[in-house]
C-alpha cells in the first residue's frame, strides 16, 4: 500500500488510487487476496498505512 502510494506521487496525471476488496471463494483453494482486512475483520498492515495517508490529506479524523 505505501508503495502504491509513492507510485502515484511520481505523476501528476494520476488523480485517484481505488483499493479493491478480493478475496478468493470459500470453495477455491487460492490462498492470495488483496483485501485491507482478514476474513475476521481484522485489519491487516495495509489497512493502517491507508488511514495514516488519508489522515495525513485531510481525508480521515484521527481517533480518540
Amino acid at each position: 500500500t505505501s508503495f502504491v502510494f509513492r507510485l502515484a506521487a511520481l505523476s501528476r496525471r494520476i488523480k485517484r488510487v481505488y483499493f479493491y476488496h478480493w478475496a478468493p471463494a470459500p470453495t477455491t483453494r487460492q490462498t492470495w487476496d488483496s483485501a485491507l482486512v482478514d476474513r475476521r475483520a481484522k485489519p491487516r498492515p495495509a489497512y493502517d498505512v491507508l488511514i495514516r495517508w488519508l489522515r495525513r490529506h485531510g481525508i480521515a479524523r484521527s481517533s480518540g
